[in-house]
């Protein structure tokens, strides 16, 4: 089952500072099946400028555009996930 059928999901932001100080913005969701098993998929990580509520809600913002028009298309996978 994809995500985009299920009724309840969460989007998940979580930001950290690796080794090297560079800020890392991990964005992932959190959807339930139809059969209420719970699932998580990576959707992308990326490196962030700061880490102020601006800068992150927009890099999310376009996370999810990017993968919606990723989506649209033709790709056949619910979720097309990118490490740079």
């Amino acid at each position: 089952m994809c995500y985009k059928k299920s009724k309840w999901f969460a989007i998940i932001g979580d930001e950290t500072r690796d080794l090297t100080n560079s800020e890392q913005l991990s964005i992932s969701i959190r959807w339930v099946s139809s059969n209420y098993e719970i699932h998580e998929d990576l959707i992308e990580m990326i490196q962030v400028p700061k880490t102020d509520a601006e800068t992150l809600s927009m890099a999310i913002k376009d996370v999810l555009i990017s993968v919606e028009d990723r989506h649209t298309m033709g790709h056949q996978t619910c979720l097309v996930p990118t490490v740079e």
